[in-house]
This record gives structure tokens, sequence and C-alpha cells, in this order.
């Protein structure tokens, strides 16, 4: 198979669309049929020139996820899906999204949904259903405690 790009150029293209964590720059490498051995050479250059890092690529993601209302759990779980190590995944929350920040976050999110539902007085449904939409958005069981919710959103 001839190839017009090389390993590097192809790395640098994909690089300018969006950030890479190296795990998943390696897995796009594989996956447009580069070689095991001319990816691990085109990797470890870009790190040692810090064109990939997981750590910055980490923060990123949650300053992003945050932004989009994502809890802390959902959060470390996309981390990990995307090949970050766990000690990269509680370092870069530790400093883009402390516990207080998160239950600070669920609380805002509560408040919006109640202004937006015009019910004051929210029903044992409507409290359970917001549970729901919390947990499903990956926010800690201090954060909703934080919020006042107990198990199953009682």
């Amino acid at each position: 198979m001839v190839r017009s790009k090389t390993p590097l150029e192809t790395a640098v293209q994909l690089l300018r669309r969006r950030d890479y964590s190296i795990a998943g720059l390696g897995k796009a490498l594989i996956d447009k049929g580069y070689s095991d051995e001319e990816v691990k050479v085109v990797l470890d250059r870009l790190i040692r020139e810090r064109f990939v890092d997981d750590l910055r690529f980490a923060e990123d993601r949650v300053r992003h996820l945050r932004e989009k209302g994502k809890g802390r759990l959902y959060i470390a779980s996309w981390l990990r899906e995307h090949g970050l190590a766990t000690e990269q995944i509680h370092a870069a929350l530790e400093e883009g999204f402390p516990i207080e920040d998160e239950a600070q976050l669920a609380k805002k999110l509560l408040e919006i949904a109640a202004c937006s539902s015009n019910d004051v007085g929210a029903t044992l449904r409507e409290r359970q259903r917001r549970y729901r939409r919390l947990v499903s958005s990956g926010f800690s069981r201090e954060a909703l405690e934080a919020c006042g919710y107990g198990d199953e959103g009682t």
C-alpha cells in the first residue's frame, strides 16, 4: 500500500482539528493503517515536543464537560474511556472541578430546572426526575446530598 502522507503528517493533521489523548491519537493512527512501530515513533516525538499531553488534554476536557453540566463521575468515566490513567484523571478533576464546585453546579442546575418548570413546590415525582437527571449526568453522592437528596431522589 502506497501512502501519500507520513504518520507524522497524519498525526499533525489530526491535531489541527482537535486535541487528542496519547492513546486516542495512537488509536487514530493505527486505524489509518500505520504500524505499531510507526505510531510509537511518532507518539514519542509528539510527546517530547509537547504536541500531545495527557494532563493538558484531561484539564481541557474537564473544563468543557463541566461547562456542559456534567458531574465528576461522568467526566472521570469519559476520560478513562479515552485512555487516561487514574492519577491523571484525579489530578485534572482536583485542579479543574473540586468536589465543592460540583455541589454548587448541581444546585445551580436544580434552580434552573425549578424555574423552567414553574413548579414552586416540587412534587415527589418531580424531585425524583431531577435526581435521576443529575445521576445520569454523573454527579456524585456528595453533590446530591448537598442538594438535599437522599437515596432514590427523596
